[in-house]
């Protein structure tokens, strides 16, 4: 059965059947112009959006181990916001936070970003989501301020679920969230002491990947 006729039958209520018409006109137009947003869109157009975002994602990971943050202007929109709640940081809300908040919390670290699977959704010409895993590894290296942690490891699992929008021709992240696969925070690091952040920022518990 057709979903025009499932919807007929559904709405035999209408006692005016102008109403009726009117109402699955505007549904079946509604209906057309999303699929056809999707459908626009040709296999080679899908496929480079995919190659450009999981750019996007590695590059994420060279910034954060090369510590150039204000890179992340290359990754984030300017009012993107990055849940990095269970990693200690909190939520970052807007670009010059995020900035802020990598930096602070950073500083110290030698860290070495693997993203592995990655899955990309490309809803239309601007918009997508992905899901990608990483495995972050820091390593001790007697920097860390307060940490007597040289040769010692630490381990992070964990998946970024992200919306994508394409503004001015590049893919950037606007929505972040930092969700823990399995045990929460592995090695042995001795925990380290990093400096107050500002007042506009959470005081961090966790080293963020």
């Amino acid at each position: 059965m057709s979903l025009r006729r499932n919807i007929e039958i559904e709405f035999v209520a209408f006692k005016d059947i102008g109403t009726k018409m009117r109402f699955l006109s505007i549904l079946s137009a509604a209906v057309v112009v999303s699929v056809s947003r999707a459908q626009n869109l040709s296999a080679l157009e899908k496929t480079l959006a995919i190659t450009e975002i999981k750019n996007v994602q590695s590059l994420y990971g060279t910034i954060i181990d090369a510590k150039t943050m204000k890179d992340l202007s290359r990754v984030f929109t300017e009012d993107a916001v990055a849940n990095y709640t269970v990693l200690g940081i909190g939520i970052l809300t807007g670009l010059p936070l995020i900035i802020e908040g990598m930096t602070i919390s950073q500083a110290h670290d030698v860290t070495q970003h693997a993203m592995t699977t990655s899955y990309v959704d490309v809803l239309d010409e601007n918009n997508a989501n992905s899901t990608a895993y990483l495995t972050a590894e820091t390593y001790g290296t007697g920097n860390n301020i307060g940490a007597n942690n040289t040769g010692q490891l630490f381990t992070l699992w964990l998946k970024y679920e992200d919306q994508f929008v394409r503004t001015n021709g590049s893919w950037k992240i606007k929505n972040r969230n930092a969700v823990i696969m399995g045990t929460p925070l592995t090695g042995n690091f001795t925990p380290r002491v990093i400096p107050p952040p500002p007042s506009s920022l959470p005081i961090p518990t966790a080293t963020a990947i």
